[in-house]
């Protein structure tokens, strides 16, 4: 039996080696983040305008996860993330004006008294309320790449180079980047011998421990390139004790330093061909992993588009909603621009929750968030929901906690973090949220 699959499995790397939220108001699309070698309009590295062109859209935020991946919102449990199913970006929805907030809730069908629960009465219609304001951060994220070594990456591609090699040089790049001055990231490799060993490249522990721990790329720039330099292309492609290795290290990551999001970028040019099961475990490692408190999200980069609906799955399940594709005609700047967008955008709607005002303290029923847009200055109230599965249902988005109980974080529904551009985020302390 193990004979036999063996073969299969390189009858199916050769195969690939040489034949090469959402929410109820939020439309999807099925067009892959394709990136295209014109993409023109270059975001900053805190922007979130993302690029134009071929489908890496900063501003559209991230799909959602597949429905049913996020967290149980019990008692003592995490929310958990996730989103309403459906690899297409996020259209913006539309946003509830703070003030006339109970004329907005007749149109909009949502009982703005809902989520009181106190016996209070209501809050004025203007949105004014007796609480105090401050501006919510949103928090960096740190980004641990796994990175493809089996045979396959030596395929040839435009320019007379490998993928391999096109990889080493687009990393240079990125690190002299200066969108990139402040990235922290890490890097580890699959598989872990560069030839056919089952007992160690099918170890999760060994891709747990990276080539090089997260650090600011300007920083470690060099040891990536070292890293790549002391390996070379070789052996078959266990891509699920490789993902679940780096999910286990990025979450490691995450607790150790609070302040921050930590998330993998699964770089790959072709299908799992080794280690059992070869599909369906990746994607519940990164739904569990995008579940779970800290949240990490999975970001998938293929390479050359091989093998498209596995990787669209483990981008739905890791809360990313569609791989970014990267042609093999620009691997170089393809790859450049994917890892900035990321960067800089699909995680720009995670905030810390700000410390009360002192004398004050934190009653989680009682904090709004609101929006001001740069553009109309004038404050947009957002839904409070329970969950991130609530997103699936709310057609004027929402926001979250990452824990009922004892919360750290806002998190907002994919559909809200599209509509966020130039503007203000607040959080208001002991104002009860009107909307959810």
């Amino acid at each position: 039996m193990q004979r036999l699959r063996r073969t299969r499995l390189i009858t199916g790397l050769f195969a690939a080696a040489f034949g090469f939220v959402l929410l109820g108001a939020c439309s999807d699309d099925n067009n892959s983040n394709e990136v295209g070698s014109g993409s023109g309009g270059s975001s900053g590295r805190g922007g979130k305008g993302g690029r134009s062109g071929s489908g890496v859209g900063g501003s559209s935020g991230f799909g959602g996860a597949s429905a049913g991946t996020g967290g149980s919102s019990g008692a003592a449990a995490a929310s958990g993330r996730g989103g309403s199913g459906g690899a297409g970006a996020a259209t913006p929805c539309e946003g509830l004006p703070l003030s006339g907030a109970d004329a907005a809730a007749d149109a909009s069908g949502l009982d703005p008294d809902a989520s009181a629960g106190d016996g209070s009465a209501p809050e004025a219609g203007d949105g004014s309320c007796a609480g105090t304001a401050q501006e919510a951060e949103r928090i960096d994220v740190d980004l641990y790449f796994m990175m493809d070594r089996s045979v396959s990456m030596n395929e040839q591609v435009a320019g007379g180079t490998t993928r391999w090699q096109a990889l080493r040089t687009a990393l240079e790049q990125l690190a002299q980047s200066p969108q990139a001055a402040s990235l922290r990231a890490g890097i580890g490799f699959f598989n872990a011998t560069g030839r056919i060993n089952d007992q160690a490249d099918c170890n999760p522990d060994l891709y747990a421990t990276p080539a090089v721990p997260i650090g600011t790329l300007a920083q470690v720039g060099p040891d990536f390139l070292a890293a790549i330099d002391a390996r070379s292309p070789g052996g078959f492609t266990p891509l699920v004790p490789a993902l679940q290795g780096a999910l286990r290290y990025a979450t490691s990551w995450a607790t150790q330093n609070p302040t921050r999001a930590a998330a993998v970028v699964l770089v790959t040019d072709g299908y799992p061909t080794q280690c059992d099961p070869l599909v369906g475990e990746a994607a519940r490692a990164a739904a569990a992993a995008f579940a779970a408190t800290p949240s990490v999200r999975t970001f998938i980069i293929g390479i050359g588009g091989v093998g498209r609906v596995n990787l669209d799955n483990y981008a739905r399940s890791g809360g990313t909603g569609q791989p970014f594709i990267v042609s093999d005609s620009n691997v170089v700047g393809n790859f450049v621009d994917t890892v900035l967008n990321i960067a800089a955008s699909n995680l720009a709607c995670d905030f810390a929750l700000p410390t009360p005002p002192a004398g004050q303290q934190l009653v989680s029923d009682r904090v709004q968030v609101t929006y001001t847009p740069a553009r109309t200055g004038t404050p947009e109230e957002v839904p409070r929901l329970n969950s991130s599965s609530d997103c699936a249902g709310a057609t004027h988005g929402g926001w979250y906690y990452d824990n009922n109980q004892n919360p750290t974080k806002v998190y907002v529904c994919p559909c809200t973090c599209a509509r966020f551009a130039a503007g203000r985020v607040e959080v208001r302390f002991g104002c009860r949220p009107r909307f959810g």
